[in-house]
């Protein structure tokens, strides 16, 4: 049986979340990509999250294969390369998971982030550094968020919100990939919460950021194994 010691060490072997860039200088105007979503396509079982170039879009790469969302004419398009940069990132390369049954108790966006914490806990994992989490099973209300900015003015907290186009789907097959961490709020963390978390539907049409969420009885947590 591992002690702490050496449950960090098998930790640090399995999986390390790395990030590039910051959510609170994207926030207060900083528009420069950091980091070529090229550049991570050659990893393997890869996932990550953030906003693509011109914060016009949403980053979504589960296991390797990449889902960027952008509105167009009003309507949501994906597409599936990896020709993108990000304004910032997270990612980790997770080659196995170990799933569990979410309870009933768990249904919104907070209580995600409390069982997240807990679980991982639970199963030995040292949550005093930031792990990624999937999250997966039908789900009777998403709220979300695509940023879609199209202008060239100066980037401010205020236009940060007025870009975000917000959609809400129900009774919807989704898979999502978050990151869970009570330390890097404002690098990939947004204000106020523990997790950052984006979706894909089943058929990976559409990926987004979400905003809140109402879940099933079906839902399913996988934490890295």
């Amino acid at each position: 049986m591992l002690g702490y010691g050496g449950r960090a060490a098998a930790q640090a072997r399995a999986f390390e979340v790395k990030w590039a860039g910051a959510s609170r200088d994207v926030v207060r105007g900083d528009l420069t990509p950091k980091i070529s979503l090229e550049s991570l396509k050659h990893l393997k079982n890869l996932y990550a999250i953030g906003p693509p170039e011109a914060l016009r879009g949403e980053i979504t790469i589960v296991d390797s294969h990449p889902s960027v969302s952008t509105v167009e004419n009003g309507r949501i398009v994906t597409d599936h390369s990896f020709r993108h940069q990000a304004l910032f990132l997270v990612w980790a390369e997770v080659p196995a998971w170990h799933e569990m049954r979410v309870p009933r108790t768990v249904g919104t966006y907070r209580d995600v982030e409390t069982f997240v914490a807990g679980a991982a806990r639970g199963t030995g994992l040292d949550i005093t550094r930031p792990l990624p989490f999937r999250l997966r099973g039908s789900v009777a209300r998403l709220e979300f968020h695509i940023f879609n900015k199209r202008d060239d003015a100066p980037h401010s907290p205020a236009a940060h919100e007025r870009v975000k186009v917000r959609f809400a789907m129900e009774d919807v097959a989704a898979d999502m990939i978050g990151f869970w961490s009570d330390k890097h709020e404002g690098i990939f963390i947004p204000p106020g919460r523990s997790a950052h978390i984006h979706f894909r539907t089943a058929n990976t049409t559409v990926t987004g950021h979400v905003d809140d969420l109402e879940l099933r009885s079906d839902s399913v947590l996988a934490l890295p194994q």
